[in-house]
């Protein structure tokens, strides 16, 4: 699996060659195995060729410590170069420096300090909303946008009975509180959905405002899975 530094000794290596500032692998190999899980699990974009950590000599090139640090990158996404900081502290207090060997990976923890996730799906896929592939859904789906805050409406096959309908909420509600459950157990390392609003005054629509919080694109390829397995809508929209 290619990961986001892909070589941890590679960004020694390049480190040193441009910015002549020593990092170590440890360091780099802990930031590695963290921060990768956290863009797959947001972005829902695997690395490899077209998705990396890249070094560009021009980086206007910053190294903050504290609580809370800093250190610039660029992220390339299909010959477009974005720049990003991670950033990293530690639950025990002790602030780490990026030349330190003995690191404790259950004691730091690293984050992006912002990632425009729209921004690199459509570098990656240009034309094409989703970051992912959904094979054999049981519905026409259409997705003008996904972001943080995002309406999904869905059209019955069949207008529904009160009841029907009531059941159908009711088993998507089940699995978006299934869920932030299952996220909540591991330490929400899989995000939370905020909150979300339903309409189905219309018998033949049923209407879903979502907050999407701290989930991605993990969560949405699910739901849309889940979704169709109920095999009860035509079509979806997101909007």
């Amino acid at each position: 699996m290619h990961t986001l530094f892909y070589s941890p000794e590679i960004t020694v290596q390049q480190f040193k060659l441009i910015y002549n500032v020593d990092v170590s692998v440890e360091f780099i190999r802990c930031a590695d195995q963290q921060l990768t899980a956290m863009f797959i699990q947001k972005a829902g974009l695997k690395f490899g060729k077209n998705l990396s950590i890249s070094w560009v000599s021009q980086i206007d090139y910053f190294y903050e410590t504290g609580v809370c640090s800093r250190l610039p990158f660029y992220l390339y996404v299909n010959h477009n170069w974005n720049p990003i900081t991670i950033t990293w502290k530690s639950a025990s207090g002790r602030i780490y420096k990026i030349d330190e060997t003995d690191i404790d990976c259950a004691d730091i923890a690293f984050s992006f300090e912002s990632l425009d996730i729209p921004l690199y799906h459509k570098q990656m896929y240009p034309g094409n909303p989703l970051p992912f592939k959904l094979k054999d859904l049981s519905f026409e789906l259409t997705v003008h946008r996904i972001n943080v805050d995002c309406e999904i409406a869905m059209e019955l096959r069949t207008p529904g009975t009160e009841a029907t309908i009531n059941n159908t909420i009711k088993q998507i509600n089940d699995f978006i509180e299934g869920y932030n459950e299952a996220s909540g157990k591991k330490d929400w390392k899989y995000g939370v959905v905020h909150n979300y609003k339903i309409n189905s005054d219309n018998k033949s629509i049923i209407s879903y405002e979502l907050d999407l919080g701290s989930t991605g694109a993990d969560f949405i390829k699910k739901l849309l899975e889940f979704i169709s397995t109920i095999n009860a809508f035509s079509r979806i929209t997101f909007e």
